[in-house]
């Protein structure tokens, strides 16, 4: 009559610890900032199929890069430029890199949006935009894209008194949502219904491309996380934030 309550004691245990293996599996993700949008979307539905924690970093690529260059205990970076991933590929840091598509630029200004839709990026140069919010190009890979694209229109030297630059994309979206900023260009996953699409001709390609990195303690559980991103259903979230192409 005993043997009941051990073998139910028997069965919790070890229903226990299998969920506790799970709950031990963590992911430390550095991604670029533009990534939040459908990064967010990814993990959500990668957890109807996996219960594995993951916490994710964001941040402008080349800081993110100058981290882990440096040690930063992550283990898989997902950047918004591929230089990027292959250079901790040179630097040992990490190994073969993968794709993850490419982003567009958007010019936005919600609170001076007929300026915009009438004229798309000669808009910023209506005299009640007086502030305009790029990410910091000196990290961020959207920030160079924008600078090129303003030179691309021969209006940088018109606006560069207007600029205003946040850490990455997230914080210079801030900025234009707030109100600090009148307008800005940013990623198509900050605003991809109201901003006027930048052509991929005015810029430099911005190219995504992960790796995962060498210190990974938990490789197998990275690489199922990998092959879910770069599957159909990730690469479609993907390319439903990073915009159409031309």
């Amino acid at each position: 009559m005993q043997c009941k309550p051990i073998a139910f004691f028997l069965f919790f245990l070890a229903f226990f610890s299998y969920r506790l293996s799970w709950a031990e599996e963590r992911l430390k993700i550095a991604a670029a900032a533009s990534l939040r949008p459908p990064l967010e979307e990814i993990v959500k539905a990668f957890h109807e199929k996996s219960p594995v924690t993951i916490k994710t970093i964001y941040g402008a690529s080349g800081a993110l890069f100058s981290q882990l260059v440096h040690g930063a205990p992550f283990d898989l970076f997902l950047s918004a430029d591929e230089t990027l991933a292959q250079k901790l590929i040179e630097e040992g840091v990490a190994e073969t890199s993968f794709d993850l598509g490419e982003g567009r630029l958007v010019v936005w200004a919600p609170h001076h949006s007929n300026h915009i839709k009438k004229d798309g990026v000669n808009g910023l140069l209506h005299p009640s935009i007086r502030k305009v919010a790029l990410a910091n190009p000196v990290h961020a890979p959207y920030g160079k894209a924008a600078i090129a694209a303003l030179r691309h229109f021969e209006i940088y030297n018109k606006v560069l008194d207007q600029l205003v630059f946040g850490e990455d994309i997230l914080q210079a979206a801030h900025y234009i949502e707030s109100g600090a900023a009148d307008a800005g260009i940013v990623a198509y996953a900050m605003a991809p219904k109201e901003g006027w699409l930048i052509p991929e001709t005015a810029h430099p390609p911005i190219k995504y491309a992960g790796v995962i990195l060498k210190k990974t303690t938990q490789r197998e559980t990275v690489k199922t996380f990998v092959q879910f991103i770069i599957a159909e259903k990730g690469k479609a979230i993907l390319q439903s934030w990073l915009g159409p192409a031309d």
